[in-house]
This record gives C-alpha cells, structure tokens and sequence, in this order.
C-alpha cells in the first residue's frame, strides 16, 4: 500500500494511492472504448463527462489539500532568501564586471587563480528593416486575438482562420 505523507506545520495529510484509484476507477471502466453512434450513447456519454469534472474537481480539492501549506512554506522559505541572495547578485555582477574591464584593458594581467574569462558574441539591432525574415517571429498570440474578435470576418495575409469546436460540460 502507498501512503504519501506530508507534515508542514504540524499538518498531516495522508493520501492512500487505492483512494485515488477508486474515485477514477468506475469512470474509466466505462469508458475504455468511447464511440458515439445514436441518441442514447450521446447521453451516456455527456453523464460520464459531468462525472468526470465533478471527480476532477473532488482530486484537486485533495491535492490543494496537500499543496497550499507547501506553496505558503515555499513563499516565506523565498521571501527570506530573496534580498541577500538579490544582493549577493548585484555584487558578483559588478566585481565580475570590473574584472572584465581590467583584464580587457591590461591584456598581459593574470588571471588569478578560481577565476577564468570566456568570449562570446552578442548583437545589438542598428536597423530592423534590413533583418532578414527568418529571424522574425510570428506573434501567434496577437494573430489568435485577431480570429477571436472578428470570427469568419478575420483576414490576415498568408493566414487561414478556421473554427474549431470545443465542448464544455458541467460537473455532477
């Protein structure tokens, strides 16, 4: 039997995997093969597809059971560590920095011993109309919001916009 268990702060939860096992096992047993033919399957079906989101529901309330006391010990284990580690940061950049500096100004320095130095290319853009097209990137985001706010209306060059259809179901 696996039993998983979690204490933060004096919190126990236990989670026996049999109990996630039976709260799935009816629904997927009864739909190993999911073929809809007729009137009478398409109501079996849409009952299955309530259950399904009232279980996924019942799962999530378990795992944000287990889950929320860990996300708040996480966020106050985060928020002590994020200013001495923020400053830390800022000082290594700027020693790193100053190596940087010293070391391309005094070519024939040593580098001391722990520390190495790399090269490696960077850009800067001077003039984006000259960038070839292959460097662009398509803003699929802005492109979908077009489809959505104009429908069969949406007309961009070199795009197609189609309708898909998505089924949403209560739970039960």
């Amino acid at each position: 039997m696996n039993i998983y268990l979690i204490k933060i702060n004096n919190m126990i939860n236990l989670v026996k995997k049999e109990e996630l096992d039976n709260i799935i096992k009816d629904i997927v047993s009864d739909t190993k093969e999911v073929k809809i033919e007729n009137a009478s399957q398409l109501i079996f079906f849409s009952d299955v597809l309530q259950r399904i989101k009232g279980k996924s529901k019942q799962l999530d309330e378990m795992r944000k059971n287990i889950t929320k006391p860990i996300d708040a010990a996480k966020k106050e284990v985060m928020t002590l560590f994020k200013k001495p580690l923020e400053l830390l940061e800022e000082t290594e950049t700027k020693i790193k920095k100053e190596i940087a500096t010293y070391l391309q100004v005094n070519k024939n320095a040593n580098i001391p011993e722990g520390i190495s130095m790399r090269s490696k290319w960077n850009f800067r853009i001077v003039n984006e109309d000259l960038i070839p097209k292959e460097y662009w990137i398509i803003n699929e985001s802005a492109i979908r919001g077009v489809g959505e706010a104009l429908g069969n209306k949406a007309a961009i060059s070199g795009i197609e916009f189609y309708e898909e259809h998505i089924i949403a179901s209560t739970s039960k």
